[in-house]
């Protein structure tokens, strides 16, 4: 399958050429900076080795968030250590763009494509593109299924959203308990944007009012696009026109960091209030290590874990191996008592 996919490439490529060559003006063929257009395109990419190698294209969600930097790293790393060979791009968030990506992937003779959709709503015409063409697709984080509810991709590496933000969301609660006398009174920079960072924000109140009841759970929520400048500029409207905020929860560790930020301007302090955010990273993690920094808990995932189970299942699905169509990955409670451990998976 392998090889008739490579020939048929090589055959749209010859054709390709022949007609730029023909129809391009003189003195267009420059392509302009080849550092940007390595970085903006896979196109120019070719499997020239001809070794044979497995090769998994990697549409990456967004590698403007640190989660996403990481979870392609460790794919690369995976690549090196199984002797498979990767082809990633960022989607940058887009999801035209994204389909663009995996078109391109599947006409470079890809065996397989890992992907966390932009829009799992528009990308399952592509992905049965894809699987129709022998290319398996794994998802990541997201489902899609077609019209009648049938799943359209080979596989699903699934994540505990909602409950991970339930547990999250007791373990903050407690913490009212010991320090607040029972209230939360909580700053909620959301991300409506992605499915599970929703999830998450939902079982994390969830888990609040369970535990204090919904009469002392106040949450003033408010999208902080997951990135620090506009986390610190939301919470800055959130404490003008709130004078009792003593919790922040943050879909990710970017817009908590700037929500801290904002905190920590005006004056205030752990004593003050505690920083809760969903997903975490090393930096994070020395915060929560850290003595007097009003950032105390965080879900750990290391993206070694998703990206792990991810390859594997599409290593199976080339090959042909049976596996459970979804595996769910937990995540662990990342507060001081488990940090050091926990720092030691990164």
């Amino acid at each position: 399958m392998r090889k008739m996919k490579r020939f048929a490439f090589v055959v749209v490529v010859v054709m390709l050429a022949g007609m730029l060559f023909a129809c391009a003006p003189a003195g267009t063929q420059d392509s302009g900076a080849p550092e940007e257009s390595a970085k903006e395109s896979i196109a120019a990419v070719e499997d020239t080795n001809g070794d044979g190698k497995i090769k998994i294209g990697v549409p990456v969600f967004n590698l403007g968030h640190t989660y996403w930097v990481s979870w392609v790293d460790e794919i690369e790393k995976l690549a090196e250590e199984k002797g498979f060979e990767v082809i990633s791009a960022d989607s940058k968030f887009d999801a035209a763009k994204q389909v663009n990506l995996m078109e391109d992937m599947i006409a470079q003779g890809c065996d397989a494509i890992i992907l966390c959709p932009v829009d799992p709503g528009g990308v399952g015409v592509v992905i049965k593109e894809a699987e129709n063409a022998g290319v398996r697709v794994i998802l990541s984080d997201l489902d899609v299924v077609d019209g009648d509810g049938n799943h359209v991709a080979s596989g699903l590496v699934g994540i505990e959203t909602y409950e991970t933000g339930k547990l999250e969301g007791k373990w903050a609660a407690d913490y009212a308990k010991e320090h607040f006398d029972g209230k939360a009174n909580v700053a909620v920079l959301s991300y409506p944007a992605e499915q599970p960072c929703l999830d998450a924000e939902n079982g994390f109140l969830e888990g609040l009012k369970g535990e204090l009841g919904e009469e002392n759970v106040k949450a003033v929520i408010m999208n902080g696009q997951a990135e620090t400048e506009k986390g610190m500029t939301v919470t800055e409207n959130i404490l003008s026109a709130n004078d009792d905020i003593n919790m922040l929860w943050g879909a990710n560790v970017e817009c908590t960091l700037g929500g801290v930020a904002a905190m920590e301007s005006r004056g205030m302090t752990q004593d003050d209030a505690v920083a809760c955010a969903f997903y975490t990273n090393p930096d994070v993690m020395e915060l929560i290590q850290a003595d007097g920094s009003m950032f105390k808990v965080t879900m750990h995932l290391p993206p070694r874990v998703m990206a792990d189970t991810a390859v594997d299942m599409a290593l199976k699905a080339v090959n042909g191996e049976e596996f459970e169509y979804e595996i769910k990955v937990p995540f662990e409670l990342c507060d001081k008592t488990t940090v050091e451990e926990l720092m030691k998976e990164e």
